[in-house]
């Protein structure tokens, strides 16, 4: 059985967003992630923590290249921290020459942030 797949947005200072995605971005995760799309129009800076995903398709690849032109459109970011192993093989289709990549792990000091959850657009 396919694991579900969790999505928290902590919105940091007004101006970022940390987006922690985990379990199967298959063709049902991936429509609920197209809320990312709408995030990304945002203006916000968007950090992207792909760490905890296990199964990652070419759908969830195009709404991370979707997110990463409505960041651009708003004049926001989008970055990818720590991909697992199952999106880096994905990214490797040369969407990853487009967007920021970074492969550190998430800071053990966290601060109280605001905490919001991703409306599915379905």
């Amino acid at each position: 059985m396919p694991e579900s797949m969790t999505v928290k947005v902590d919105i940091r200072g007004g101006r970022a967003a940390l987006v922690t995605v985990g379990g199967d971005v298959d063709e049902a995760g991936a429509k609920r992630l197209d809320a990312l799309v709408q995030l990304g129009g945002t203006g916000l800076d968007l950090v992207v923590d792909l760490s905890g995903v296990s199964v990652f398709d070419t759908l969830g690849l195009r709404v991370l290249h979707r997110a990463w032109e409505a960041c651009l459109g708003s004049g926001g970011s989008l970055m990818i921290r720590t991909p697992s192993s199952a999106v880096r093989e994905v990214l490797a289709f040369g969407i990853d020459s487009q967007l920021t990549i970074v492969n550190t792990p998430p800071s053990r000091q966290r601060r109280r942030r605001s905490s919001v959850q991703l409306a599915s657009t379905t």
